[in-house]
Protein backbone atom coordinates (compact mmCIF):
# COMPACT_ATOMS: atom_id res chain seq x y z
CA UNK A 1 0.00 0.00 0.00
CA UNK A 2 1.38 3.37 -0.95
CA UNK A 3 1.11 6.47 1.20
CA UNK A 4 -1.75 8.59 -0.25
CA UNK A 5 -0.39 11.79 1.26
CA UNK A 6 3.00 11.16 -0.35
CA UNK A 7 1.50 10.51 -3.74
CA UNK A 8 -0.55 13.68 -3.64
CA UNK A 9 2.63 15.61 -2.84
CA UNK A 10 4.62 13.66 -5.43
CA UNK A 11 2.40 14.76 -8.29
CA UNK A 12 2.58 18.39 -7.18
CA UNK A 13 6.36 18.06 -6.94
CA UNK A 14 6.45 16.88 -10.53
CA UNK A 15 4.69 20.05 -11.62
CA UNK A 16 7.54 22.14 -10.31
CA UNK A 17 9.76 20.45 -12.89
CA UNK A 18 7.40 19.97 -15.81
CA UNK A 19 4.30 21.92 -16.74
CA UNK A 20 2.31 19.98 -19.35
CA UNK A 21 0.25 22.68 -21.09
CA UNK A 22 -2.71 20.55 -22.08
CA UNK A 23 -3.17 19.05 -18.63
CA UNK A 24 -3.49 22.39 -16.86
CA UNK A 25 -5.65 23.96 -19.55
CA UNK A 26 -9.29 24.79 -18.91
CA UNK A 27 -10.02 25.21 -22.60
CA UNK A 28 -10.38 22.75 -25.48
CA UNK A 29 -7.16 20.88 -26.26
CA UNK A 30 -6.46 18.36 -29.02
CA UNK A 31 -6.62 14.67 -28.04
CA UNK A 32 -3.07 14.07 -29.30
CA UNK A 33 -1.72 16.77 -26.98
CA UNK A 34 -3.68 15.39 -24.03
CA UNK A 35 -2.40 11.86 -24.60
CA UNK A 36 1.20 12.97 -25.17
CA UNK A 37 1.35 15.12 -22.05
CA UNK A 38 -0.38 12.49 -19.91
CA UNK A 39 2.15 9.87 -20.97
CA UNK A 40 5.00 12.28 -20.22
CA UNK A 41 3.71 13.03 -16.74
CA UNK A 42 3.05 9.34 -16.06
CA UNK A 43 6.66 8.48 -16.92
CA UNK A 44 7.89 11.20 -14.60
CA UNK A 45 5.57 9.96 -11.85
CA UNK A 46 6.90 6.43 -12.24
CA UNK A 47 10.48 7.70 -11.94
CA UNK A 48 9.51 9.68 -8.85
CA UNK A 49 8.11 6.55 -7.23
CA UNK A 50 11.08 4.39 -8.21
CA UNK A 51 13.47 6.92 -6.71
CA UNK A 52 11.60 6.94 -3.41
CA UNK A 53 11.24 4.39 -0.67
CA UNK A 54 7.53 4.15 -1.48
CA UNK A 55 6.41 2.27 -4.56
CA UNK A 56 3.31 2.89 -6.62
CA UNK A 57 1.50 -0.43 -6.83
CA UNK A 58 -1.09 0.90 -9.25
CA UNK A 59 1.05 1.88 -12.24
CA UNK A 60 -0.21 -1.02 -14.34
CA UNK A 61 -3.73 0.26 -13.68
CA UNK A 62 -2.57 3.70 -14.81
CA UNK A 63 -1.41 2.34 -18.16
CA UNK A 64 -4.74 0.52 -18.56
CA UNK A 65 -6.61 3.78 -17.92
CA UNK A 66 -4.46 5.51 -20.51
CA UNK A 67 -5.44 2.76 -22.94
CA UNK A 68 -9.10 3.57 -22.27
CA UNK A 69 -8.44 7.23 -23.02
CA UNK A 70 -6.69 6.33 -26.29
CA UNK A 71 -9.88 4.58 -27.45
CA UNK A 72 -12.43 7.07 -26.13
CA UNK A 73 -10.92 10.47 -26.88
CA UNK A 74 -11.37 10.25 -30.68
CA UNK A 75 -15.10 9.71 -30.10
CA UNK A 76 -15.36 13.30 -28.83
CA UNK A 77 -14.46 14.67 -32.27
CA UNK A 78 -17.84 13.47 -33.54
CA UNK A 79 -19.36 12.64 -30.21
CA UNK A 80 -20.49 9.06 -29.83
CA UNK A 81 -19.87 8.59 -26.12
CA UNK A 82 -23.51 8.21 -25.06
CA UNK A 83 -26.63 6.79 -26.78
CA UNK A 84 -27.52 10.27 -28.07
CA UNK A 85 -24.62 10.07 -30.55
CA UNK A 86 -25.11 13.77 -31.22
CA UNK A 87 -22.03 14.06 -33.42
CA UNK A 88 -20.76 17.32 -31.90
CA UNK A 89 -17.06 18.04 -32.28
CA UNK A 90 -16.48 18.72 -28.63
CA UNK A 91 -12.74 19.29 -29.12
CA UNK A 92 -13.62 22.20 -31.41
CA UNK A 93 -15.57 23.81 -28.57
CA UNK A 94 -18.98 22.62 -29.75
CA UNK A 95 -21.37 21.43 -27.07
CA UNK A 96 -23.09 18.07 -27.15
CA UNK A 97 -26.62 17.36 -25.93
CA UNK A 98 -25.00 16.92 -22.51
CA UNK A 99 -24.35 20.67 -22.61
CA UNK A 100 -20.55 20.55 -22.72
CA UNK A 101 -17.52 20.69 -24.97
CA UNK A 102 -14.38 18.72 -24.09
CA UNK A 103 -13.74 20.87 -20.99
CA UNK A 104 -14.73 19.08 -17.78
CA UNK A 105 -16.93 20.92 -15.32
CA UNK A 106 -17.28 19.75 -11.74
CA UNK A 107 -20.10 20.85 -9.45
CA UNK A 108 -18.71 19.44 -6.22
CA UNK A 109 -16.00 17.30 -4.66
CA UNK A 110 -16.97 15.85 -1.29
CA UNK A 111 -16.76 12.85 1.03
CA UNK A 112 -20.36 11.66 0.97
CA UNK A 113 -21.73 9.53 3.82
CA UNK A 114 -25.26 9.20 2.44
CA UNK A 115 -24.75 6.46 -0.14
CA UNK A 116 -25.57 2.78 0.31
CA UNK A 117 -23.51 1.16 3.11
CA UNK A 118 -21.03 -0.68 0.83
CA UNK A 119 -20.16 2.65 -0.80
CA UNK A 120 -20.16 5.10 2.11
CA UNK A 121 -19.19 2.67 4.84
CA UNK A 122 -22.15 3.41 7.04
CA UNK A 123 -25.92 3.40 7.01
CA UNK A 124 -26.93 6.39 4.93
CA UNK A 125 -30.00 6.98 2.79
CA UNK A 126 -30.52 3.26 2.36
CA UNK A 127 -30.80 1.97 5.88
CA UNK A 128 -32.51 -1.36 5.38
CA UNK A 129 -30.63 -4.01 3.50
CA UNK A 130 -30.71 -7.53 2.18
CA UNK A 131 -27.12 -8.58 1.43
CA UNK A 132 -24.67 -11.38 2.07
CA UNK A 133 -23.68 -9.61 5.29
CA UNK A 134 -27.00 -9.23 7.07
CA UNK A 135 -28.92 -9.82 10.25
CA UNK A 136 -32.67 -10.24 9.96
CA UNK A 137 -35.50 -9.52 12.36
CA UNK A 138 -39.03 -10.56 11.37
CA UNK A 139 -41.85 -8.11 11.87
CA UNK A 140 -45.49 -8.03 10.84
CA UNK A 141 -44.52 -6.44 7.52
CA UNK A 142 -41.96 -9.15 6.76
CA UNK A 143 -38.22 -9.38 7.23
CA UNK A 144 -36.57 -6.10 8.14
CA UNK A 145 -32.93 -6.47 7.29
CA UNK A 146 -30.23 -4.43 9.00
CA UNK A 147 -26.78 -3.89 7.57
CA UNK A 148 -24.02 -5.20 9.80
CA UNK A 149 -21.37 -2.48 9.81
CA UNK A 150 -18.07 -4.03 10.90
CA UNK A 151 -15.96 -0.93 10.26
CA UNK A 152 -15.96 1.69 12.99
CA UNK A 153 -13.94 4.13 10.87
CA UNK A 154 -16.62 5.56 8.60
CA UNK A 155 -15.00 7.52 5.81
CA UNK A 156 -17.61 7.87 3.11
CA UNK A 157 -17.63 7.84 -0.68
CA UNK A 158 -15.32 10.20 -2.56
CA UNK A 159 -17.92 11.90 -4.72
CA UNK A 160 -17.11 13.89 -7.86
CA UNK A 161 -20.37 15.46 -9.04
CA UNK A 162 -20.09 16.42 -12.70
CA UNK A 163 -22.11 19.17 -14.37
CA UNK A 164 -24.44 18.38 -17.25
CA UNK A 165 -26.19 15.13 -18.10
CA UNK A 166 -27.13 12.98 -21.08
CA UNK A 167 -30.75 12.94 -19.87
CA UNK A 168 -33.09 15.88 -19.25
CA UNK A 169 -35.20 14.60 -16.38
CA UNK A 170 -37.91 17.12 -15.56
CA UNK A 171 -37.89 16.07 -11.90
CA UNK A 172 -34.10 16.21 -11.43
CA UNK A 173 -33.25 17.20 -7.87
CA UNK A 174 -30.02 18.78 -9.12
CA UNK A 175 -31.52 20.90 -11.89
CA UNK A 176 -28.99 23.79 -11.63
CA UNK A 177 -26.15 21.29 -12.08
CA UNK A 178 -27.59 18.88 -14.65
CA UNK A 179 -29.63 21.32 -16.76
CA UNK A 180 -28.00 24.71 -16.19
CA UNK A 181 -24.40 23.51 -15.94
CA UNK A 182 -23.48 25.11 -12.65
CA UNK A 183 -19.97 24.24 -11.49
CA UNK A 184 -16.37 25.12 -12.26
CA UNK A 185 -14.18 24.08 -15.16
CA UNK A 186 -11.44 21.59 -14.31
CA UNK A 187 -8.20 20.74 -16.05
CA UNK A 188 -7.26 17.08 -16.44
CA UNK A 189 -4.55 17.57 -13.86
CA UNK A 190 -6.94 19.17 -11.35
CA UNK A 191 -9.30 16.23 -11.77
CA UNK A 192 -6.49 13.75 -11.11
CA UNK A 193 -5.44 15.70 -8.03
CA UNK A 194 -9.06 15.72 -6.83
CA UNK A 195 -9.10 11.91 -6.95
CA UNK A 196 -5.87 11.69 -4.97
CA UNK A 197 -7.16 14.26 -2.48
CA UNK A 198 -10.31 12.22 -1.83
CA UNK A 199 -8.20 9.11 -1.23
CA UNK A 200 -5.91 11.07 1.10
CA UNK A 201 -8.98 12.12 3.11
CA UNK A 202 -9.99 8.49 3.54
CA UNK A 203 -12.64 7.91 0.86
CA UNK A 204 -13.49 4.28 0.14
CA UNK A 205 -13.92 4.95 -3.57
CA UNK A 206 -14.04 7.58 -6.30
CA UNK A 207 -17.73 8.05 -7.07
CA UNK A 208 -18.32 9.58 -10.53
CA UNK A 209 -21.82 11.08 -10.35
CA UNK A 210 -23.29 11.72 -13.82
CA UNK A 211 -19.83 11.50 -15.34
CA UNK A 212 -20.69 9.45 -18.43
CA UNK A 213 -20.30 12.35 -20.87
CA UNK A 214 -16.79 13.03 -19.53
CA UNK A 215 -15.46 9.45 -19.47
CA UNK A 216 -12.58 10.07 -21.93
CA UNK A 217 -11.27 12.94 -19.81
CA UNK A 218 -11.87 10.99 -16.60
CA UNK A 219 -9.76 8.14 -18.00
CA UNK A 220 -6.86 10.56 -18.51
CA UNK A 221 -7.22 11.96 -14.99
CA UNK A 222 -7.42 8.44 -13.55
CA UNK A 223 -4.25 7.48 -15.45
CA UNK A 224 -2.42 10.33 -13.73
CA UNK A 225 -3.92 9.52 -10.33
CA UNK A 226 -3.22 5.79 -10.62
CA UNK A 227 0.37 6.52 -11.63
CA UNK A 228 0.74 8.43 -8.36
CA UNK A 229 -0.81 5.76 -6.18
CA UNK A 230 -4.61 5.99 -6.44
CA UNK A 231 -5.67 2.54 -5.27
CA UNK A 232 -9.34 2.80 -4.33
CA UNK A 233 -12.01 1.60 -6.79
CA UNK A 234 -13.74 3.93 -9.24
CA UNK A 235 -17.55 3.92 -9.36
CA UNK A 236 -19.68 5.03 -12.32
CA UNK A 237 -22.84 6.44 -10.74
CA UNK A 238 -25.07 6.90 -13.78
CA UNK A 239 -28.62 7.26 -15.08
CA UNK A 240 -28.43 3.85 -16.71
CA UNK A 241 -28.49 5.52 -20.13
CA UNK A 242 -25.06 4.39 -21.33
CA UNK A 243 -23.76 2.62 -24.41
CA UNK A 244 -22.55 -0.93 -23.88
CA UNK A 245 -19.90 -0.14 -26.49
CA UNK A 246 -18.52 2.60 -24.22
CA UNK A 247 -18.73 0.42 -21.11
CA UNK A 248 -16.74 -2.34 -22.82
CA UNK A 249 -13.92 0.11 -23.45
CA UNK A 250 -14.10 1.34 -19.84
CA UNK A 251 -13.66 -2.02 -18.14
CA UNK A 252 -10.09 -1.18 -17.07
CA UNK A 253 -11.23 2.22 -15.75
CA UNK A 254 -14.36 1.31 -13.78
CA UNK A 255 -14.45 -1.24 -10.97
CA UNK A 256 -18.00 -0.61 -9.73
CA UNK A 257 -21.20 0.18 -11.62
CA UNK A 258 -24.08 2.04 -9.95
CA UNK A 259 -26.64 2.47 -12.77
CA UNK A 260 -30.29 3.45 -12.54
CA UNK A 261 -33.19 1.46 -13.86
CA UNK A 262 -35.61 4.36 -14.23
CA UNK A 263 -38.35 3.32 -16.60
CA UNK A 264 -40.12 0.23 -17.87
CA UNK A 265 -41.51 2.06 -20.90
CA UNK A 266 -40.25 4.63 -23.36
CA UNK A 267 -43.53 6.52 -22.99
CA UNK A 268 -42.55 7.51 -19.46
CA UNK A 269 -38.92 8.04 -20.48
CA UNK A 270 -39.99 10.43 -23.22
CA UNK A 271 -42.40 12.27 -20.93
CA UNK A 272 -40.07 12.75 -17.98
CA UNK A 273 -36.52 12.47 -19.40
CA UNK A 274 -36.75 13.46 -23.05
CA UNK A 275 -35.51 10.21 -24.62
CA UNK A 276 -37.44 7.65 -26.64
CA UNK A 277 -35.03 4.72 -26.36
CA UNK A 278 -34.26 4.56 -22.63
CA UNK A 279 -35.81 1.14 -22.13
CA UNK A 280 -33.88 -0.52 -24.96
CA UNK A 281 -30.59 1.08 -23.95
CA UNK A 282 -31.09 0.33 -20.25
CA UNK A 283 -32.04 -3.32 -20.76
CA UNK A 284 -28.98 -3.90 -22.96
CA UNK A 285 -26.74 -2.09 -20.47
CA UNK A 286 -27.95 -3.88 -17.34
CA UNK A 287 -27.87 -7.26 -19.07
CA UNK A 288 -24.25 -6.64 -20.03
CA UNK A 289 -23.32 -5.36 -16.56
CA UNK A 290 -24.85 -8.43 -14.91
CA UNK A 291 -22.68 -10.74 -16.99
CA UNK A 292 -19.43 -8.76 -17.14
CA UNK A 293 -19.43 -6.98 -13.78
CA UNK A 294 -21.65 -9.19 -11.66
CA UNK A 295 -23.17 -8.55 -8.23
CA UNK A 296 -21.48 -6.19 -5.80
CA UNK A 297 -18.45 -7.74 -4.10
CA UNK A 298 -17.24 -6.44 -0.76
CA UNK A 299 -14.20 -6.77 1.47
CA UNK A 300 -14.33 -8.23 4.97
CA UNK A 301 -15.65 -4.91 6.28
CA UNK A 302 -18.55 -4.81 3.84
CA UNK A 303 -17.00 -2.13 1.62
CA UNK A 304 -17.54 -2.55 -2.11
CA UNK A 305 -14.49 -3.39 -4.20
CA UNK A 306 -16.11 -4.42 -7.50
CA UNK A 307 -19.38 -5.42 -9.16
CA UNK A 308 -22.70 -3.66 -9.59
CA UNK A 309 -25.70 -2.32 -7.68
CA UNK A 310 -28.81 -1.08 -9.52
CA UNK A 311 -30.85 1.86 -8.25
CA UNK A 312 -34.53 2.51 -8.86
CA UNK A 313 -36.32 5.69 -7.78
CA UNK A 314 -40.00 5.04 -7.13
CA UNK A 315 -42.16 7.80 -8.63
CA UNK A 316 -45.55 8.84 -7.20
CA UNK A 317 -48.59 7.51 -9.08
CA UNK A 318 -46.30 5.32 -11.19
CA UNK A 319 -46.54 2.06 -9.25
CA UNK A 320 -46.77 -0.07 -12.40
CA UNK A 321 -43.49 1.38 -13.62
CA UNK A 322 -41.71 0.23 -10.46
CA UNK A 323 -43.34 -3.20 -10.55
CA UNK A 324 -42.27 -3.73 -14.16
CA UNK A 325 -38.74 -2.51 -13.48
CA UNK A 326 -38.39 -4.99 -10.60
CA UNK A 327 -39.84 -7.77 -12.75
CA UNK A 328 -37.17 -7.10 -15.36
CA UNK A 329 -34.37 -6.92 -12.81
CA UNK A 330 -35.44 -10.31 -11.49
CA UNK A 331 -34.70 -11.82 -14.91
CA UNK A 332 -31.03 -10.77 -14.94
CA UNK A 333 -28.48 -13.53 -14.61
CA UNK A 334 -26.71 -13.34 -12.35
CA UNK A 335 -29.09 -11.24 -10.30
CA UNK A 336 -27.83 -7.85 -9.22
CA UNK A 337 -28.57 -6.26 -5.83
CA UNK A 338 -31.15 -3.47 -5.96
CA UNK A 339 -31.32 -0.14 -4.16
CA UNK A 340 -34.89 1.14 -3.87
CA UNK A 341 -35.17 4.88 -3.31
CA UNK A 342 -38.25 6.80 -2.20
CA UNK A 343 -36.90 10.34 -1.75
CA UNK A 344 -38.74 11.79 -4.77
CA UNK A 345 -39.94 15.36 -4.52
CA UNK A 346 -41.17 17.68 -7.23
CA UNK A 347 -38.42 20.29 -7.68
CA UNK A 348 -40.56 22.79 -9.59
CA UNK A 349 -44.32 23.11 -10.17
CA UNK A 350 -45.40 21.41 -13.37
CA UNK A 351 -42.22 19.38 -13.70
CA UNK A 352 -42.35 15.64 -13.03
CA UNK A 353 -45.05 13.62 -11.28
CA UNK A 354 -47.16 15.44 -8.72
CA UNK A 355 -47.07 14.65 -5.01
CA UNK A 356 -45.09 12.10 -3.04
CA UNK A 357 -44.93 8.32 -2.90
CA UNK A 358 -47.76 7.05 -0.70
CA UNK A 359 -47.45 4.47 2.05
CA UNK A 360 -49.57 2.13 -0.05
CA UNK A 361 -47.20 2.44 -3.00
CA UNK A 362 -44.27 1.94 -0.66
CA UNK A 363 -45.69 -1.29 0.75
CA UNK A 364 -46.63 -2.59 -2.69
CA UNK A 365 -43.12 -2.08 -4.06
CA UNK A 366 -41.54 -3.75 -1.03
CA UNK A 367 -43.92 -6.68 -1.36
CA UNK A 368 -42.94 -7.13 -5.00
CA UNK A 369 -39.25 -6.96 -4.11
CA UNK A 370 -39.70 -9.69 -1.51
CA UNK A 371 -41.89 -11.88 -3.74
CA UNK A 372 -39.28 -11.76 -6.51
CA UNK A 373 -36.52 -12.74 -4.11
CA UNK A 374 -34.46 -9.67 -4.98
CA UNK A 375 -31.84 -8.53 -2.49
CA UNK A 376 -30.44 -5.10 -1.89
CA UNK A 377 -31.19 -1.89 -0.03
CA UNK A 378 -34.41 -0.07 0.78
CA UNK A 379 -34.69 3.58 1.68
CA UNK A 380 -37.17 4.39 4.42
CA UNK A 381 -40.15 6.34 3.15
CA UNK A 382 -39.50 9.27 5.47
CA UNK A 383 -35.71 9.41 4.96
Amino acid sequence: MTDPAFNHIALKRLLSRITPPSLISQSCVSPSDLLRDTETLMRRAKQEMENSTLKAESFNDAEACLGVAHKLLPKLEECRICPRKCGANRFAGNKGICGFSSVVRLASQVIHIGEEPPLSGQTGISNRAVTDQIEADHTESGPVIHFRDNNIHRKGSGTLFFSGCTLKCSFCQNYPISHMGHGRDMSILDLGLAMLDLQRKGAYNINLVTGSHFLPQIALAAALARSCGLEIPIVLNSSGYDLVETMKICQALLQIHLPDCKYSSDTLASKFSGVTDYREVNVELLTWIAVHSGPLKTDRNGIAISGALVRHLVLPSQLQNSIECLDFLATLRPKLPISLMFQYFQPRPGHGPEGKVSSGEYKAVLARLENLGLKGYVQELAS
